[in-house]
C-alpha cells in the first residue's frame, strides 16, 4: 500500500512538473533550473562548479578519451555534459541517479546526442532527494560488468549516506572498476582539526552551507540536521578508512576540503582517490588528519 501511494505521488509529482520548468541555456542544452538545483547549485553556478570538477579529475584522477566512466548521483547531468567534450565514441559514461525527472531528461538530451552516455534511475528512497522511492540501495546493482570501468565519481554521495549504503557502494565499486581504475569519493571526514576549524568559524566566503555536525546519529557518524539526517552525514576518518579496508580497496589519496573553514585548498569537500586492493597491500589504507 506504502508504494502504491508513493507511485501515486510520484505520477502527480512528475504530471505537476511537466512542461512548467524555466531552463537556461548551457553548450547547446535548455536545463530545467528546477532539476538543476537539485543536482547542486543553479544557473548563477553551473559554469563554475562543472568545469572545477573537471579540474579536480584532471588533478587528482586523469580522464583519458576512451574510459569509461561510472558517476553515482549524475542528477541532470551536470558533469556529464562537460565529459560530453572529452569522452570519444570510444568511450563510455554511465550516469546513475534516484531522481526520476532528472534521469528522464539526461536521457531524451543527452543520450539523445551522445550514444554513447548512457542513464539509470534507481527508485532509492531518500528523505531529501527522494522521499517516493521505494527501494534500498543495496537493490540495485550499479550497472557495469565486474572490472570494466576506468573511473568512478562520487561527488557528494557519499555525504547523504549512512554506514549500510557506503559500505554498498564501495563494495560495487571494488567489483566494477579495473585494475588500474580509479574511484574519486567525496566524504565530510571530522576530527579534531576539522572540529577546531568549525569552532574558530573562518570559513572562506564561498562557503554557504552552515555545517556544524552537533547530532551524533552513530558512532564515529554526525548528522547536521536531526529533521533530515540525510542532508548532510559526517564520518570520524577511523570509521571511513576501516569501511574502505573492509571493501578490499585501498586509499592511494586524501585531499581536504575546505568546508570547514581549511585554507590553502580550492576544494570544497574532502577528496579521497579509492583503486582496488591489490594482494600485498590489502587492509593498508590509511586516512590520517
Amino acid at each position: 500500500m506504502i508504494g502504491y501511494l508513493r507511485r501515486l505521488a510520484r505520477r502527480r509529482r512528475e504530471r505537476e512538473q511537466a512542461d512548467t520548468e524555466e531552463t537556461f541555456h548551457y553548450y547547446g542544452f535548455d536545463i530545467p533550473i528546477h532539476l538543476a538545483r537539485m543536482t547542486g547549485g543553479g544557473p548563477e553556478t553551473w559554469d563554475v562548479i562543472g568545469p572545477g570538477h573537471m579540474a579536480q579529475y584532471e588533478r587528482y584522477a586523469p580522464i583519458s578519451p576512451t574510459h569509461t566512466i561510472l558517476e553515482l548521483g549524475c542528477g541532470i547531468g551536470r558533469d556529464a555534459i562537460e565529459l560530453t567534450r572529452l569522452l570519444s565514441p570510444r568511450g563510455r559514461y554511465i550516469g546513475v541517479d534516484i531522481i526520476r525527472p532528472s534521469i528522464d531528461w539526461a536521457r531524451a538530451n543527452i543520450s539523445a546526442r551522445f550514444p554513447h552516455f548512457e542513464f539509470h534511475h534507481f527508485d532509492i528512497y531518500s528523505d531529501v532527494h527522494n522521499t517516493i522511492g521505494i527501494h534500498r540501495a543495496s537493490d540495485f546493482p550499479l550497472p557495469s560488468k565486474s572490472g570494466c570501468v576506468d573511473r568512478i565519481i562520487a561527488q557528494s554521495v557519499f555525504t547523504h549516506l549512512f554506514r549500510e549504503d557506503v559500505t554498498y557502494y564501495l563494495g560495487e565499486f571494488k567489483r566494477i572498476l579495473k585494475p588500474d581504475g580509479l574511484a574519486f569519493t567525496t566524504f565530510f571526514l571530522l576530527d579534531d582539526e576539522t572540529r577546531e576549524l568549525m569552532a574558530a568559524q573562518v570559513k572562506p566566503a564561498t562557503v554557504v552551507p552552515d555545517l556544524t555536525f552537533g547530532y551524533e546519529y552513530a558512532p564515529g557518524v554526525w548528522i547536521n540536521d536531526a529533521k533530515h539526517p540525510e542532508g548532510a552525514v559526517a564520518y570520524h576518518h577511523d570509521v571511513v578508512e576501516s569501511l574502505i579496508a573492509e571493501s578490499g580497496l585501498d586509499l592511494i589519496a586524501l585531499h581536504r576540503g575546505y568546508w570547514p573553514g581549511r585554507t590553502g585548498t580550492s576544494d570544497g569537500q574532502d577528496i579521497a582517490i579509492l583503486r582496488r586492493a591489490l594482494p600485498d597491500t590489502a587492509s593498508q589504507s590509511h586516512i590520517r588528519p
